[in-house]
């Protein structure tokens, strides 16, 4: 590696270090002469020893036996301070260290060794290095990562897409392999808060957007809250050895609302832009990657630098003003500065990065890009397009030998500017390119050099000044009263809240002997659940959901599952969006979930539904969750219970209600009784105020149902619906409301026929046939009703034919939307072997939060109905038989059983309600 490809940040440190002991020699408090500067070599210290007085003790910088020096007394009693050569921690012979020093001796040796490597341009290691330039983080460094907080929120993070980094990071320091991982939080040099913006987000700004930042906040501010009162780590330094990582755009908020506990916490970011806060010599920057499932980094189809024909390329959305302004000169206007919005269906974006060779990566939304990456594994030149960024492991790597970078001001000349670069000058950039690239690639477990290791070395150099900082704080003349002390000869050091009014500092630091002050008062409520002696009803059902969460997190890590009885079904397969999560959830869910139906109400309309016929799954689940008692998810007594079903049926109140002659008072009348019924409930039980109905449900398959809401909108904010009209732009929302699947049972029988025919035995490319429902479906009939042999699609069946022998014939089953969103033929579809061909706008398919539906339909935007022959028949026969094969593996939980059965369609809505009771916590 050459010299000029790596930077040394410890150089940095060790000035830092001398200057300060320099100062410290020559300040007012050496005026006695406690200490004095010793830098000989070793073989003269014993000389040095012996012309030493008893007020001429010797401070080694180098590692040497030492006479125990005379205390150093100011303003305090001897048992209340200790002597300044044992504060600073060098070459002090003790008897009892403690944690804190043989921490301390353990960095400041790292850091001898790195100043000995960098005189003598050489390294010590007591392992083969499978790769030079240098290293001792690996022998030395420890972090301890808390264990308080449960899944979602803490513990666990995204592994795919965008912000993919986060959870990967979170996944690898917990997954236990990690040698980085210190057995005891006294080893630790540094400590992982395991919190997610990402999964904060994914659960918390749907349901409440209007006051998310504020929530993200607090539930950062009470964690540090609890592992503060727990732990003496957080208090000893302010939060400075402390960090968390986030790839998500709005982790630099978190310190909006109250910036001060966060003055000094590490924080690893993408979005690492320094005008918004971001601080280069305290937090780190992290790459971004954007991974798809089951991979750690895009495919590498890079090819020598002289075939690369493509000067300039660049794909992707027009986020932010940036790109804005690089597509206004530069989109599809070049054939050698080739940029894209939308990259045409014949290339392959990361093979024409590999015959790429500047690949631009400008700023989106956020500073930070994925390209920067994909272009290093492509092996293409980094042209950084950006304002603010702090580009990641600058204390190491020196970019501009191996990038480009091009001032957002100068995007219009980006062709003139790359082709200025020489030949030679490019290939040397490409050469080191493919040299730095190992430090991006992402590996589990984590390899030396790579990813992992590259964003925790900056915190050695972030540990060494913060020692600098607290030795200032310690011995400047802003402590001369002594308010504030450093006692490092005690393990058992305390935080205790100052109450002079002389100090602005709000923390202290004492030895064992002192007396101490009152207790800090009580935590706010906290997102971590505080034990007490006696547990109530509510800490008893929190504490069965925090033992789920961890079941749960541990089948993500250890890619097993863990079940007290014989498993009927092994959910795997790219169907799932994580197998090992829905197939334990699924466990924790038959084992542990209980749900309480309300008793009050009478029939008609309530505890009733229909059996058959279009909206027949809202009568069927009521049915076996209330009315037959038999359901092992029913709660004995509602102190038991998880979640709490409304028995309330939308069908049946219109049924008895709605007044054709007066419709338009149907609306008023079907709000308030629902209303009603609710305040019934919320005033004879506890449960709807104490979660703001958050844990409370109901279930309806009618197109009215979504209406119930929207009069008083503050009052049902959490409250789950199940509803088949899952339409997102009607105010259904997927983080809190729950798709249903929709039925059209004939009377007595429980799904359709099933007359399905081999895949290789299905001559009929596509078919539908139903009314004339809808826009969607005219525009459907108007272009392909009864004109192809190929498309069937038909108003009204020909007689003579049967609608689920055809269904059993046909390879691609239309499924539009009628009136509302949901369609009886997607389950028919799935019934007949026949792949489903979605047809929608803004509808919530059921079960997302388990199922993939890319991987077994085909979805077709409504403005694209004239090109469905098209479509269909591009689809290769290999993908067609993948896609039949997936739609015979989950129909099965599109199946309606009675009794209830695992996995089939009642214990998938079921399981989409556990999901969201475990996305909560209730306060005691």
């Amino acid at each position: 590696m050459a010299d000029s490809d790596y930077r040394s940040p410890i150089l940095l440190s060790v000035t830092l270090l001398l200057l300060f002991v320099t100062v410290l020699f020559f300040s007012p408090l050496n005026r006695n002469q406690y200490l004095s500067l010793n830098l000989s070599s070793p073989s003269s210290t014993a000389h040095d020893h012996q012309q030493t007085t008893d007020n001429d003790k010797a401070l080694n910088v180098v590692s040497a036996p030492a006479p125990a020096p005379a205390p150093f007394h100011q303003h305090g009693p001897p048992s209340a301070l200790t002597s300044l050569p044992e504060v600073l921690g060098l070459s002090v012979k003790v008897q009892n260290k403690s944690k804190t020093q043989r921490i301390e001796e353990e960095l400041a040796r790292a850091r001898a060794l790195i100043r000995k490597a960098i005189l003598t341009k050489n390294y010590t290691s007591d392992r083969n290095e499978i790769y030079i330039p240098r290293g001792k983080m690996v022998k030395t460094f420890k972090v301890w990562a808390y264990r308080e907080g449960e899944v979602p929120m803490v513990h666990d993070g995204p592994t795919t897409y965008l912000y993919s980094i986060e959870g990967q990071f979170i996944f690898e320091m917990e997954s236990g392999p990690s040698p980085f991982m210190a057995k005891h939080p006294d080893e630790a040099h540094v400590f992982f808060l395991p919190l997610s913006v990402s999964k904060i987000t994914d659960f918390l700004f749907r349901p409440h957007h209007e006051t998310f930042f504020h929530r993200l906040d607090r539930v950062f501010t009470d964690y540090i809250y609890v592992v503060q009162e727990k732990y003496p780590y957080w208090n000893r330094s302010d939060g400075a050895d402390h960090f968390m990582v986030s790839c998500h755009d709005w982790a630099s908020i978190i310190q909006r609302d109250d910036p001060k506990p966060y003055k000094n916490l590490i924080k690893v970011l993408c979005n690492a832009n320094i005008s918004e806060g971001f601080k280069p010599t305290r937090d780190c920057s992290l790459p971004e990657y954007n991974l798809k499932a089951y991979h750690l980094g895009p495919p590498r189809f890079g090819l020598p630098p002289g075939k690369r024909t493509v000067l300039a390329f660049f794909a992707g959305a027009a986020h932010g003003d940036i790109r804005s302004i690089l597509f206004e000169h530069w989109k599809e206007k070049d054939d050698e500065v080739r940029v894209y919005e939308k990259l045409p269906d014949n290339i392959n974006y990361h093979k024409i990065m590999g015959q790429t060779k500047f690949c631009l990566c400008p700023s989106g939304s956020e500073v930070a890009s994925p390209r920067v990456v994909e272009a290093m594994n492509a092996g293409c030149v980094p042209v950084l397009i950006s304002d603010s960024y702090a580009i990641p492991f600058a204390d190491v790597l020196n970019w501009n030998k191996f990038s480009i970078q091009i001032p957002p001001k100068n995007i219009s000349e980006i062709k003139t500017i790359l082709k200025a670069v020489p030949h030679k000058r490019y290939l040397k950039l490409q050469k080191r390119v493919l040299q730095v690239r190992r430090h991006f690639e992402l590996n589990r477990p984590a390899k030396p050099f790579d990813v992992f290791h590259m964003f925790r070395s900056p915190y050695l150099l972030s540990l060494t000044i913060l020692l600098l900082v607290l030795l200032v704080l310690s011995f400047s003349p802003f402590n001369k009263t002594s308010f504030s002390l450093i006692n490092l000869s005690s393990s058992e050091t305390q935080h205790v809240p100052l109450n002079s009014t002389h100090l602005n500092t709000s923390t202290q630091y004492v030895s064992p002997s002192q007396p101490q002050p009152p207790p800090l008062p009580s935590p706010p409520t906290s997102i971590v659940a505080d034990h007490v002696k006696k547990r109530s009803n509510t800490n008893k059902i929190e504490e069965q959901l925090a033992r789920a969460r961890a079941a749960i997190h541990k089948a993500v890590v250890t890619k097993n599952y863990t079940s007290d009885r014989q498993e009927i079904y092994i959910p795997r397969g790219s169907v799932y969006r994580n197998p090992y999560s829905f197939h334990q959830s699924h466990i924790e869910m038959v084992k542990r979930f209980k749900i309480w139906a309300y008793k009050e109400g009478e029939l008609p309309m309530f505890h009733n539904g229909p059996m058959s016929y279009i909206y027949s799954i809202e009568g069927q689940f009521m049915d076996e969750l209330d009315s037959s008692g038999k359901s092992p998810f029913l709660a004995r007594h509602l102190h038991e219970a998880h979640s709490f079903f409304v028995p309330v049926s939308v069908k049946r109140i219109a049924d008895f209600l709605y007044d054709r002659p007066k419709p338009y008072s149907f609306h008023g009348r079907l709000v308030r009784i629902v209303t009603d019924y609710i305040n019934v409930v919320a005033r004879k039980y506890p449960y709807w105020n104490r979660s703001e109905g958050a844990d409370h449900f109901m279930v309806s398959c009618h197109d009215w149902a979504p209406e119930i809401i929207n009069d008083d909108l503050k009052f049902y904010k959490n409250f789950i619906r199940v509803l088949c009209n899952a339409n997102i732009s009607e105010g259904f929302q997927p983080g809190r409301d729950v798709s249903l699947p929709e039925y059209n049972l004939a009377s007595g029988t429980l799904g359709p026929s099933r007359l399905d025919s081999h895949p290789d035995e299905r001559p009929i490319l596509a078919f539908f046939a139903g009314g004339a429902h809808g826009n969607i479906r005219k525009f459907l009939f108007e272009h392909w009703r009864d004109k192809d042999e190929e498309i069937q699609v038909h108003e009204y069946l020909p007689k003579g034919q049967n609608y689920h022998q055809i269904m059993g014939q046909t390879k691609f089953c239309l499924c539009p939307s009628g009136t509302e969103v949901a369609s009886p033929r997607v389950v028919e579809a799935m019934y007949a072997g026949c792949v489903p061909v979605l047809i929608s706008d803004y509808y919530a398919l059921p079960f997302t939060d388990v199922l993939d539906w890319s991987k077994f339909t085909i979805e077709i935007p409504p403005k694209r109905i004239p090109e469905i022959k098209t479509i269909l028949k591009a689809v290769s026969h290999t993908e067609y038989l993948k896609l039949q094969k997936r739609v015979m593996q989950v129909r099965r939980h599109f199946e309606l059983n009675r009794p209830a059965q695992p996995f089939d369609v009642f214990h998938m809505v079921l399981h989409s309600i556990w999901l969201r009771r475990l996305n909560i916590r209730l306060p005691d």
